[in-house]
C-alpha cells in the first residue's frame, strides 16, 4: 500500500491538489463503507483516513460522533478498524490514513498500537489531540516501525509549536481551518491565511506537504483551499452525512465536490 507523502508526490507531478477522505471504519456497515471506498477512489481520492473509535468530545461534531457510535455499537475496535481500512484502501489503489485519538492510544498503548498499524499495513497515524510533551517521542517510534506520524496543527499553536511538529513528523501537515469541533462550515478569512502562511513557511523546511480540512463541503471550498497554497484538502463531515444516507446521496457529492478536479482551477 502507498504511504500518503507517496499520494501527494503523484498528484504534485499533475499539478493537483490531494483529497483525503475520512469516514469512521465500517460505516455505515462494512459491506457500505468497502462501496464508500471505491466511490472515493473513483472520484480523485488518494488518501483514505481511516476513522477509529471512539470519538473525541473536544473535536468531533454530532454527525461524525453519531457514526462512530453507530460503528462501536456494531463491535468496531482499533484492530479490525485498522484491517477494514487497510483492505479498502488497498483494493482502490489508495494510501491510508489511521486516524484515532488519544485516549485510545493510551488505552491500547503506543507500542502496541503503532504495532497494529504495521502489521496492518496502514502506515500512516494522526492523533489531533498528541499532548505536545509525548509528540516527538511517540513521533520518532512511529518512524522507526515505516509508519508516517502525520502532524496536527493545534489552532492555537505559534512559530515554535508549529516548528517543533513539523520537524518530527511525516506524510503531510494536517491544518484545521477554524477551531472547535468538525462540521461547521469552512470559511477562508484572514486569521486562517496569516496562519496558513505561518504552518506553510514550517512545512517547507522540513519538506512536508499541507493539507486542510474541518468545514469543507464542496467543490467551492476545495477551490479556496488550492487558491490557499494548500497541497491537500479533507473532507470528513460531508462525507459521513452522505454515505449515512446511502450509496447515491454519496454518489451525488462526490460528482458534485470533485466535477472540476480536471479543470484550471485545481492546479497549482
Amino acid at each position: 500500500m502507498r504511504l500518503p507523502s507517496e499520494a501527494f508526490s503523484a498528484d504534485a507531478v499533475e499539478g493537483r491538489i490531494t483529497l483525503v477522505g475520512y469516514l469512521p471504519a465500517g460505516y455505515p456497515g462494512e459491506k457500505d463503507y468497502l462501496a464508500a471506498a471505491k466511490e472515493m477512489s473513483a472520484a480523485g481520492f488518494r488518501i483514505l483516513e481511516i476513522g477509529i473509535p471512539p470519538a473525541a468530545a473536544g473535536l468531533d461534531g454530532r454527525i461524525i460522533e453519531e457514526a462512530m457510535s453507530t460503528v462501536g455499537r456494531a463491535g468496531m475496535d482499533l484492530q479490525t478498524a485498522l484491517a477494514l481500512g487497510a483492505d479498502a484502501a488497498s483494493a482502490y489503489g489508495m494510501a491510508a490514513v489511521g486516524l484515532l485519538y488519544y485516549e485510545c492510544l493510551r488505552a491500547s498503548g503506543t507500542s502496541r498500537t503503532l504495532e497494529l498499524f504495521a502489521s496492518s499495513a496502514v502506515r500512516a497515524i494522526l492523533v489531533p489531540d498528541m499532548p505536545a510533551e509525548e509528540w516527538a517521542g511517540y513521533a520518532q517510534e512511529a518512524v522507526r516501525l515505516g509508519i508516517e506520524p502525520v502532524g496536527f496543527i493545534p489552532p492555537g499553536a505559534d512559530r515554535d509549536g508549529v516548528a517543533r511538529i513539523a520537524a518530527s513528523a511525516r506524510g503531510f501537515l494536517y491544518v484545521p481551518s477554524y477551531a472547535g469541533k468538525t462540521g461547521s462550515s469552512f470559511g477562508m478569512n484572514e486569521a486562517l491565511q496569516e496562519r496558513f502562511s505561518m504552518i506553510k513557511s514550517a512545512a517547507a523546511r522540513s519538506g512536508l506537504p499541507v493539507a486542510v480540512g474541518f468545514g469543507l463541503r464542496n467543490a467551492k471550498d476545495i477551490e479556496a483551499v488550492r487558491a490557499l497554497g494548500a497541497n491537500g484538502a479533507v473532507v470528513g463531515t460531508a462525507l459521513v452525512e452522505a454515505a449515512g444516507k446511502g450509496a447515491e446521496a454519496l454518489k451525488d457529492l462526490l460528482r458534485r465536490m470533485t466535477a472540476g478536479r480536471g479543470s484550471p482551477a485545481w492546479k497549482s
